[in-house]
C-alpha cells in the first residue's frame, strides 16, 4: 500500500483508464457530505463501506464485493474515506488479499489537504 495525496490520485485516475476509486465511507456520509465526481473522466467511484457505522467492525463482505468490482488484481485502486484512516485499513486489507497496486488517499475526502480542500470534483450522492 502506498500513501498518495488527493490531487495525485485524481491525476492517476485521469491518466490511467484502468484505475479505480473506491470510496469506503458510510452510506450516511455519502448522503450527507457528497462524493467524488469522476464523470468528466468517464468513470464512477466504487462505493463500498469499510465499516457500516461508528464503532462497527470492518464490513465482512468488503473483500468479496471488492473482488466483484475489481476482478483484475493488478488494477490500481485508490481508497478514500473521510480522513485517510479507514481507507488506509481498506487498502492494506486489499493488498493482503492480493491486489498489487493499492493506494490510500491521505487526508481523505474532508480533512485539510483532502479531496474537497483540493477543490477536486464532487457531487451529491446518487444511489445507483
Amino acid at each position: 500500500m502506498q500513501n498518495i495525496s488527493a490531487p495525485e490520485a485524481f491525476a492517476a485516475l485521469r491518466t490511467n483508464p484502468d484505475a479505480v476509486l473506491c470510496d469506503v465511507r458510510t452510506l450516511n456520509e455519502w448522503r450527507a457530505i457528497g462524493v467524488p465526481d469522476l464523470s468528466d473522466l468517464g468513470k464512477s467511484p466504487v462505493f463500498l463501506e469499510w465499516v457500516r457505522g461508528p464503532g462497527q467492525p470492518p464490513n465482512p463482505d468488503f473483500l468479496a464485493v471488492l473482488a466483484a468490482s475489481c476482478t483484475d488484481k493488478s488494477t490500481p485502486i485508490y481508497f478514500l474515506c473521510r480522513s485517510g484512516v479507514r481507507s488506509a485499513a481498506a487498502a492494506l486489507a486489499a493488498e493482503q488479499a492480493g491486489w498489487k497496486q493499492t493506494f490510500n488517499i491521505l487526508a481523505g475526502f474532508e480533512a485539510p489537504g483532502g479531496w474537497r480542500a483540493s477543490l477536486l470534483p464532487s457531487a451529491p450522492f446518487q444511489p445507483g
